[in-house]
């Protein structure tokens, strides 16, 4: 199953989650049963769980309005483990809007988060550099129209 699908697929959201602050659970991002990935006390951060054919993803969206920083990581879910697929980001380091991911669904290895070799759009290519996001909301939408989380339009075009 590649990203593109995925994305594209239907998916049902098991549990949208809250805002938070501050201590992340271990439990929230696990990677592994001795790992878990866990954000900085200061940054705002939100999980989503989902389905999508049989198995159980997690969309972790965690930023600081402070330093620019906006990132959403994608995760299945693998007994107790978790593999990460994607990662969207923003930050001053890399400017723009760009994608981590694998393009080689054998590289997929549970319980890290690296393996994100492939950049896209590749650095510097047609990305778009204004950071916008300004509160909860428009991180939420950020993070769930990226990967295909916003609901289906009620109305079709004549």
């Amino acid at each position: 199953m590649g990203l593109k699908a995925l994305v594209k697929g239907d998916k049902t959201i098991t549990d949208d989650g809250s805002w938070a602050q501050g201590t992340m659970p271990k439990t929230a991002f696990p990677l592994s049963k001795q790992a878990s990935f866990r954000v900085g006390p200061r940054f705002r951060w939100r999980l989503t769980k989902f389905t999508y054919e049989g198995a159980t993803y997690r969309l972790l969206v965690f930023y600081r309005l402070d330093i620019s920083k906006f990132t959403v990581m994608l995760g299945r879910e693998d007994g107790s483990d978790m593999c990460v697929l994607a990662r969207y980001e923003f930050h001053a380091d890399h400017p723009g809007w760009h994608f981590h991911t694998n393009c080689r669904s054998s590289a997929e290895i549970a319980g890290r988060t690296g393996n994100l070799n492939d950049t896209v759009p590749k650095h510097g290519k047609n990305r778009n550099t204004e950071f916008g996001i300004t509160d909860d909301a428009i991180a939420h939408y950020v993070a769930m129209k990226r990967f295909g989380l916003l609901p289906k339009t009620l109305f079709k075009r004549a």
